[in-house]
């Protein structure tokens, strides 16, 4: 089995440094987000789940970048046509897989909050079964849907040597159900329900003022998250529903990608008191750190400050 160079021409492999800059410090930031929620059980909150859903998918989606990006980089990585094709199939549907599951959990995310808010019905552990049946289907869903457009001829793979995989769609048919499910579906269901949960918050006037403004900062975060999704992506699927040939298509998708998964984090960090304490909370840990290995660092002449001053 021959083996294939999978790397960039030289100018594709320039204008792809430019999102490096944005990839490094997003996915820091990422991992940082994670070991915040592994270490604090503050963050173990079953109300989160589909927020965490979503950040993992922006996870997935950095990964994605970061293979792509040491693959195609180095001059000389070549691999056999397995992996050839595996690592360009990866590459051209990945980030559709993941921004239509991304949006079905803001579908859920959405649903929960209109549980919690209205109907005061909060996750039990009772629920698990049905949470892993709702996992199964938001994740294979989107997989079914790709094999059988693949199956049926209606979806193939293009690969650009030294530049780019892409998916090509030969039916209008297909392009439709993508954008069905990517927008139609999600504005349908989210607008109507972010509006009953508005309605029933302004109406609430008997409720603890504490819980009425988590209650919108929940609804805050949401209507912020929501609409970075719409502005990041909508062109994204424009370019991702066709032949990204275009240099400048290609490095607009991966910079509008790595900008969405960056706000991502933020907002969802500064919208949620709970984060928000964690982070004050690991800030002053730090400071203190800083302060006594400041201290350490010079004893003798911390001591001498502290003597009385002699005529």
């Amino acid at each position: 089995m021959s083996n294939r160079s999978i790397s960039w021409t030289p100018e594709e492999s320039y204008s792809n440094t430019i999102c490096l800059i944005l990839l490094l410090p997003t996915f820091i930031l990422h991992i940082l987000f994670w070991i915040q929620v592994c270490t604090f059980k503050t963050l173990h909150d079953a109300s989160l789940l589909w927020i965490y859903n979503y950040l993992i998918l922006d996870m997935i989606s950095l990964c994605q970048i970061l293979l792509e990006y040491i693959t195609r980089h180095s001059t000389v990585w070549n691999v056999s046509s397995l992996g050839f094709n595996i690592l360009c199939t990866l590459e051209a549907y990945t980030n559709n897989f993941t921004t239509m599951v991304q949006s079905f959990a803001l579908i859920l995310t959405n649903i929960y909050r209109y549980r919690l808010i209205v109907k005061k019905k909060k996750i039990l552990k009772s629920s698990i079964l049905y949470l892993i049946i709702i996992h199964l289907c938001i994740y294979s869903l989107p997989l079914s849907i790709f094999i059988m457009q693949y199956i049926f001829s209606r979806a193939k793979l293009v690969i650009i040597d030294g530049i780019s995989c892409d998916v090509e769609y030969s039916a209008f048919i297909d392009q439709f159900v993508n954008i069905f499910f990517l927008i139609i579906i999600p504005t349908l269901i989210n607008i109507p329900v972010i509006i009953i949960i508005i309605r029933h918050v302004q109406a609430s006037q008997n409720a603890v003022q504490s819980v009425r403004r988590i209650h919108r900062h929940l609804i805050i975060q949401f209507i912020v998250l929501y609409t970075i999704w719409l502005l990041f992506f909508l062109p994204q699927i424009i370019f991702l529903l066709s032949i990204t040939s275009s240099a400048s298509q290609r490095l607009i998708t991966k910079i509008l990608d790595m900008m969405a998964i960056l706000f991502d984090v933020l907002v969802i960090t500064l919208f949620d008191r709970r984060f928000v304490k964690v982070w004050k909370m690991n800030a002053r840990r730090i400071l203190l750190i800083c302060q006594r290995r400041q201290r350490q660092v010079n004893p003798v002449s911390l001591q001498r400050s502290q003597l009385p001053r002699t005529l």
